[in-house]
């Protein structure tokens, strides 16, 4: 029987859909496979084949010294700079120039602080002839007959500049009366063999004269008399602030006398302020204190002197380490010719600013 052209088509379609179930298991099987290949290779492809190197990979080693240093040196300076930001000390001279808006006339090492009596300090006053010496061009300009010495707070070396000060200035012939006003803390008895009960304030409350109180300290300098602070009272800003105070240093200061006073500081007290305002007091002397004074403090002090008609001619800053092997020191001790001098040197006095 033959068959019919409707017959073979389905014959030939039925034999193609089985070829097509047949081959669709393999070609999934083949896809399945690429997958698998895939992520096993994570789907890259070897394009040539690494070769072993030659060098050690990464920085040299002159390179991470170089960043090695780099970065010391960075975190040294944020170092520096978190001390310093902490440490609110003044360290420098020029600082204090700064802070206080005044020039420095002289700079005091801290070997002149060695011996705590005056008369054993002889060998150590070239500071203060330095001193000495630029007070005599301020006083070409203003009256500087009665010099208040202070500080902004204790402990910065105001005494003894006060007592070496007045010692040098004797030792250029003028006459010198060195006042005791600290009336709260008086320290002259531990640089001189004195009374402490004797002093101003007994003058001011008129048991004993003026005169019978001064005292000669240096045998061999008689124009350098010593007037001690005495008992201390009850109300010292009271009694500085009084006329008796005023006329008593202007009896102190006549004929061509220098009186230099031992003030107490500006900062814890209201006594130098009121002293400040004492019209026979012609100028001021600061004393500052390397490496131990606050930038604070200063700022404080300043703020004080801003509010008072007295200001100061400068800045002494005691504590700074002079070159050489001891300081001024290097140059030797004074001889004692020098003492004569300098006397010989002040017979011609200077022409002193009009009153």
């Amino acid at each position: 029987m033959r068959s019919t052209p409707r017959s073979a088509t389905c014959s030939a379609r039925s034999t193609r859909c089985r070829s097509a179930q047949a081959t669709a298991p393999l070609q999934q099987s083949s896809q399945r496979l690429d997958e698998l290949r895939a992520i096993a290779n994570g789907g890259l492809q070897v394009i040539t084949r690494a070769s072993p190197a030659h060098k050690a990979s990464g920085s040299s080693l002159k390179t991470t010294a170089i960043l090695g240093l780099l970065v010391g040196l960075a975190l040294a300076g944020a170092l520096v700079f978190l001390l310093e930001s902490l440490d609110r000390r003044v360290n420098s001279a020029e600082a204090f120039e700064r802070l206080y808006r005044l020039p420095v006339l002289a700079t005091v090492p801290p070997t002149a602080f060695k011996h705590s009596r005056a008369d054993d300090r002889g060998r150590s006053l070239e500071p203060y002839r330095i001193l000495r010496s630029a007070l005599d061009f301020v006083a070409v300009t203003r009256q500087l007959d009665t010099l208040l010495v202070t500080s902004a707070v204790p402990g910065e070396g105001k005494s003894t500049a006060s007592i070496d000060l007045a010692h040098a200035i004797a030792l250029a012939g003028r006459r010198v009366v060195l006042v005791e006003l600290d009336l709260r803390q008086p320290s002259f008895s531990h640089h001189f063999a004195l009374d402490p009960m004797r002093g101003i304030t007994t003058a001011l409350t008129g048991r004993e004269e003026l005169q019978d109180l001064l005292l000669q300290p240096f045998a061999q300098l008689p124009n350098f008399q010593l007037l001690p602070a005495g008992t201390l009272p009850p109300n010292p800003s009271e009694l500085l602030g009084s006329p008796a105070v005023s006329t008593l240093l202007a009896d102190l200061a006549s004929d061509d006398t220098m009186v230099v006073i031992d003030a107490p500081p500006l900062n814890p007290v209201a006594d130098a302020q009121v002293l400040l305002n004492n019209p026979a007091i012609h100028a001021a002397l600061l004393v500052a204190r390397l490496g131990y004074t606050t930038r604070d403090q200063v700022q404080r002090a300043r703020s004080i002197l801003d509010r008072h008609m007295l200001q100061p001619v400068g800045l002494v800053v005691t504590g700074v380490r002079a070159p050489g092997r001891s300081g001024y020191e290097v140059y030797g001790p004074a001889e004692p010719a020098l003492v004569e001098a300098e006397a010989l040197a002040a017979a011609p006095r200077r022409r002193r600013a009009p009153r």
